[in-house]
């Protein structure tokens, strides 16, 4: 078995324990139900290590269809339904297909599971799975940097360098990550999700301004415009508001921080990450009449979070 056959044969098998620990019983059926196969879920990008196993499953199993069909579909959403999925048969990447694609119905997260969902009543809480994703990850960078040992091409390897910074990342070691993202500016300095990134992981650091000015530098290249061409742009288009609102929001900017949380909220009213800025924006500045109506609104438009609901029982509200 070469190398790469390693990885997918771990790969394999922790999927298998993750089965295990969700107890999947796959002779159930889910009623024709596409839901976890459609465009609802907002579902990111994949691992080198997920695309390069499910483009061999297709390569011997699917030949006229491309993981590329599959990455359009998680970055534009331009279909009503994974192009994998058959009606009648469901998944035709069953076996290989992504985690996120396993945890859906599976484990408590925060998105919505609709009430006929089968698995619904027996979800695995999603902090009981901290090691296994834990393990997950390392495997991922494991792998990322496998395919970095072996790249020639410089437009790859830009790429591969931010999925493993972003890998790094993920495990909360932003310091590893900065540096990586750092590597890539030295092939590339003028990309959209690079500067986003390394925003993000300064930001992490606390290293306030050094943030600022990667965003800024991020927005000028057109990070806030709805142009995103991989992965990496879609999550600066999508998240950098917010990350914006909160960097001012340490620097004590907090008129620029709310401005940037309306433009957050307007953009993605489902993360509640900017209402609860400007919560705290409120609050610190003593507009109490302010920040009671900003958990109003944050209990109007989180109905389902029991820990809001709880916490405005406990205010009152």
């Amino acid at each position: 078995m070469n190398k790469q056959g390693e990885f997918f044969h771990r790969l394999a098998d922790m999927f298998e324990r993750f089965h295990s620990s969700v107890n999947i019983d796959r002779d159930s059926s889910c009623n024709n139900c596409f839901y976890c196969c459609s465009d609802k879920m907002q579902f990111p990008g994949l691992y080198p290590l997920e695309k390069d196993i499910i483009n061999r499953y297709i390569d011997e199993h699917l030949p006229a269809m491309a993981v590329d069909d599959f990455e359009d579909y998680l970055l534009y959403g331009k279909l009503p339904v994974c192009p994998f999925y058959l009606t009648g048969y469901g998944c035709r990447i069953y076996n290989v297909r992504p985690l996120f694609c396993r945890i859906f119905g599976n484990v408590e997260t925060d998105i919505p599971v609709p009430d006929f969902c089968i698995y619904k009543e027996r979800m695995l809480k999603y902090i009981d799975m901290t090691e296994f994703l834990s393990e997950y990850k390392r495997l991922n960078v494991d792998y990322t940097t496998y395919k970095l040992s072996c790249c020639i091409d410089e437009e790859e390897r830009f790429f591969l360098l931010i999925e493993k910074a972003i890998e790094h990342m993920l495990l909360y070691d932003f310091a590893s990550g900065r540096d990586i993202l750092l590597q890539a500016l030295s092939i590339k300095d003028e990309d959209i999700g690079l500067y986003f990134y390394l925003g993000w992981a300064c930001m992490e650091m606390k290293l306030f301004d050094e943030s600022i000015n990667y965003f800024i530098k991020a927005l000028h290249l057109g990070a806030g415009e709805k142009l995103y061409k991989n992965s990496f742009e879609k999550q600066a288009f999508y998240g950098i508001y917010d990350k914006m609102s909160y960097v001012y929001y340490n620097l004590n900017e907090w008129d620029k921080s709310c401005q940037f949380c309306d433009k957050a909220i307007e953009l993605r009213p489902g993360n509640i990450s900017p209402y609860f800025t400007k919560y705290f924006i409120f609050f610190n500045k003593g507009s109490h009449i302010e920040a009671g109506e900003m958990l109003r609104t944050i209990k109007k438009e989180f109905p389902l979070d029991k820990e809001i609901q709880d916490m405005c029982l406990k205010f009152n509200i």
